[in-house]
């Protein structure tokens, strides 16, 4: 009888723990995860679109606005020129003019390899920058006989 007792204990338990594992699936079946997820990939791919449009629309913008500001330095240009034509009597003053708004327009078009007009440089500069042998210093100047920053005993002092 004792054999039978603890059977009898054992089907009940694991009748017990079939019914609270059919219970607690039913209960998560709710909660799909990979539903939330997809939402929340799906959230972010248009977001993702919205902002690619948003990218493109400046672009877009930027572009037309830029020509508009070419178109416009274009005019003024012609009216300079124009006006110099029309309103200058000397004729060396009236070249040298047209020469100068010239000039200018060149320069406005001339895109250097790193994007910049070239400047007149006055000569002393230029010798100035030519003459500079002179490593680079990334560091602070120091006292002779002082530690450098870069060196390896710098540090803070210790008692």
């Amino acid at each position: 009888m004792e054999m039978g007792l603890v059977v009898i204990i054992a089907i009940v338990a694991f009748l017990v723990g079939v019914l609270g594992g059919f219970l607690v699936s039913k209960a998560t079946a709710g909660r799909d995860s990979s539903g939330n997820l997809k939402n929340q990939m799906d959230s972010l791919q248009g977001r993702f679109s919205d902002y690619q449009t948003e990218v493109a629309n400046h672009f877009n913008k930027t572009a037309s606005i830029a020509q508009k500001f070419s178109q416009s330095y274009q005019e003024m240009q012609s009216h300079l020129q124009h006006s110099v034509e029309t309103l200058v009597s000397d004729s060396e003053l009236r070249s040298r003019l047209l020469s100068e708004i010239k000039m200018d327009e060149l320069k406005a078009l001339d895109y250097s390899a790193e994007g910049q007009v070239e400047q007149d440089i006055p000569e002393q500069e230029t010798t100035a920058v030519n003459t500079y042998n002179d490593t680079p210093r990334d560091y602070a100047p120091k006292v002779p006989g002082e530690v450098g920053t870069l060196a390896e005993e710098f540090s803070a002092k210790r008692k």
